[in-house]
């Protein structure tokens, strides 16, 4: 794999990526915002509603889902100006079913896992279904989607956790890496287990000999969340493109690893364009979290710049850098590759919109 090339070309890319303000979309009166907003407190009825008709909210219900998908659609469609072409994938049947599925498997698999990390688990397989769609696969939940999508709630909230020691996380590491690599390690602790049992669920379905690129992109995630250990480092003297090299190979080789687990295999433009996806995805994350992340002493691009200046230009980079990553798209061949391409660009503009809202201290009026 050809991770260090991919690093430096996005970072590179990144830091070339224009600081003017890219252009929004349609600008809303503040009449329109507030029907809009109405629109969207109707929705929050509708899902309290059924909530206290139900003392947890079941998404495998089939009462609760015909009344709630439909609604869903509506405000998707009236308050957010999604398209039909959109609304079609992603309230697809196939869709829905992935992400019912996950959702009671990852019940049974761990019942302790709280609703949070179990949501954060369900946006990976979002992107892997996105990925299946691209590839003209079937949009399904697999063994290794599962297991994949279930790592990283436990590995990154080990791994980003201020309270544990550096040490315990370079140890962690080490098991990690060999389990990876094949080797029989015994778990020092119960979330050991539950990790490698779940290694365990992507050899069950990609025998290593016969799809090596398959284990090496795991590796290759993780050595990118080894690297970012190093974010929350106090000591360390990272610079600002360190820091951003980082980022961008956490994120690019979560996404490359995600299209491994989909095919077993990649061409070289795939992987180039998963890989840039998986950093624009990553950065716009860090965005959303600049708040957080500043408090916790976690470095990221947007964080280290806070005591320097407003965050308006690095924001522009990262809208920009996106528009770049996504003209790279037509490497795969799904019949629905147009309607996918617009629909991530449109979702991903939402959440930096959002993001700047949230965070409007540290911007410029």
């Amino acid at each position: 794999m050809q991770i260090e090339k991919y690093i430096e070309q996005f970072t590179t890319l990144w830091l070339e990526s224009s600081t003017q303000i890219p252009p929004l979309g349609v600008i809303y009166s503040y009449k329109d915002k507030l029907s809009r907003e109405i629109q969207m407190e109707e929705f929050l009825k509708k899902v309290k509603k059924g909530q206290g008709e139900r003392t947890k909210l079941k998404v495998n219900n089939p009462s609760y889902a015909k009344v709630i998908f439909p609604a869903i659609r509506t405000l998707l469609k009236s308050a957010f100006n999604f398209e039909d072409k959109h609304l079609n994938i992603i309230l697809s049947e196939s869709y829905i079913e992935a992400t019912k599925e996950f959702i009671k498997t990852g019940h049974c698999f761990d019942p302790n896992l709280n609703t949070e990390d179990l949501f954060q688990a369900c946006r990976n397989v979002w992107i892997i279904n996105g990925i299946q769609s691209m590839m003209d696969l079937s949009v399904e939940l697999t063994p290794s989607v599962f297991a994949y999508s279930m790592l990283y709630p436990y590995t990154d909230n080990y791994l980003d956790n201020p309270h544990a020691t550096y040490e315990s996380k370079i140890i962690f590491s080490q098991h990690f890496q060999q389990r990876i690599e094949g080797e029989e390690v015994v778990p020092e602790n119960t979330d050991e287990k539950i990790i490698f049992d779940l290694i365990g669920m992507i050899e069950g379905q990609y025998e290593r000999s016969y799809y090596p690129k398959v284990y090496e992109s795991l590796l290759a995630i993780h050595e990118g969340q080894t690297k970012s250990i190093r974010l929350l480092d106090t000591s360390s003297s990272l610079s600002e493109k360190d820091v951003l090299k980082i980022c961008i190979e956490k994120g690019g080789a979560s996404v490359l690893a995600d299209g491994y687990l989909v095919s077993g295999s990649l061409t070289e433009s795939q992987e180039r364009f998963l890989f840039g996806f998986g950093a624009y995805l990553q950065l716009v994350d860090d965005i959303q979290d600049v708040n957080e992340d500043s408090k916790a002493g976690l470095l990221t691009p947007f964080s280290q710049a806070l005591s320097q200046t407003s965050l308006d230009e690095f924001t522009d980079h990262t809208f920009n850098f996106g528009t770049k990553v996504m003209d790279h798209i037509n490497c795969f061949k799904g019949s629905n590759l147009d309607s996918l391409k617009s629909l991530m660009e449109k979702s991903i503009k939402i959440l930096l919109i959002e993001s700047v809202g949230f965070n409007d201290k540290f911007y410029t009026s």
